[in-house]
């Protein structure tokens, strides 16, 4: 039962990590998209600019991630 126990709480660790390797990388993209010249504020365009830049890679991310487990059912099925 500790080894499974262990193997779940891994598992939920390895989720963050990935979700926060995601967060870094689009923070990155989305400022060097949007961001020309950096400075004590973001302006509203820029922050607009942030915002649909952020949730375009999202979407994408979900969308990919949607289909991928949908064709390794469709496989899976077929096998």
């Amino acid at each position: 039962m500790d080894e499974q126990k262990r193997a779940q709480q891994l598992m939920q660790l390895n989720a963050v990590i990935e979700s926060q390797k995601m967060v870094v990388k689009l923070t990155g993209q989305c400022f060097s998209t949007c961001i020309t010249t950096p400075g004590k504020e973001l302006s509203n365009s820029q922050q607009s600019c942030l915002w649909r830049c952020a949730q375009n890679s999202l979407e994408s991310a979900m969308f990919m991630q949607r289909r991928l487990l949908q064709k390794a059912q469709e496989q899976q099925e077929h096998s």
